[in-house]
């Protein structure tokens, strides 16, 4: 009996791979970004015009310098003025577009409960944090309406972050929303309205 032996010159059909250089560029990077910008990546990495790219509008002019913008809104303001005898003396900066961030060392004349820090100085560092990020974009407005929710006590001697962001600009009306956490967990959180003064 006569086995039949294989045909080696029919060739097992090749699987098309990638290379590593221009395939999926952006799996390497660390961070999440948007797709514009995953495929504006894709274009440097093979040198290729990108017909897929989205089309980005420019960025919006740069806002004036926040101390600059506090300094004519809040000029004595008990939270924000450095130079406020009996004030909070907290320094907010301007992080991402519609976001601020400052830091409240939570000292013990604030106290509220013991070891507690008070729940209104809680609400008004909260408050500052939406206002603020309200003046980052050059915007001055007034409280309308503000809800917090205490999650945690705050705990006094603690240095505790608080930040405030703009949700959604509808008409006149801003709706904002801002958190304060320490220690790594969140103890505060809030959402507010606020008016746009009308500019004469």
């Amino acid at each position: 009996m006569k086995v039949k032996a294989p045909n080696t010159s029919e060739q097992q059909p090749q699987v098309p791979t990638r290379s590593p250089k221009t395939s999926w560029p952006w799996r390497a990077s660390s961070g999440s970004c948007g797709r514009a910008e995953l495929l504006s990546t894709a274009k440097r990495a093979t040198g290729k015009p990108n017909r897929n790219a989205i089309p980005t509008t420019p960025p919006d002019p740069e806002p004036l310098s926040l101390k600059v913008v506090r300094q004519h809104q809040h000029p004595d303001c008990f939270v924000c003025a450095p130079d406020h005898p009996f004030g909070l003396g907290v320094i907010f900066a301007h992080t991402a577009k519609g976001k601020v961030e400052g830091v409240f060392p939570c000292n013990a004349p604030f106290q509220g409960f013991p070891g507690n820090l008070h729940a209104g100085i809680v609400s008004m560092l909260l408050d500052s944090a939406m206002a603020h990020a309200l003046m980052a974009e050059g915007i001055e407005a007034v409280t309308t309406d503000i809800q917090v929710r205490f999650l945690l006590p705050v705990e006094l001697d603690q240095e505790a972050r608080v930040t405030g962001i703009v949700r959604l600009r509808k008409g006149p009306f801003n709706h904002m929303t801002a958190c304060l956490s320490q220690g790594g967990k969140v103890r505060a959180t809030a959402r507010g309205r606020y008016y746009e003064i009308q500019k004469s």
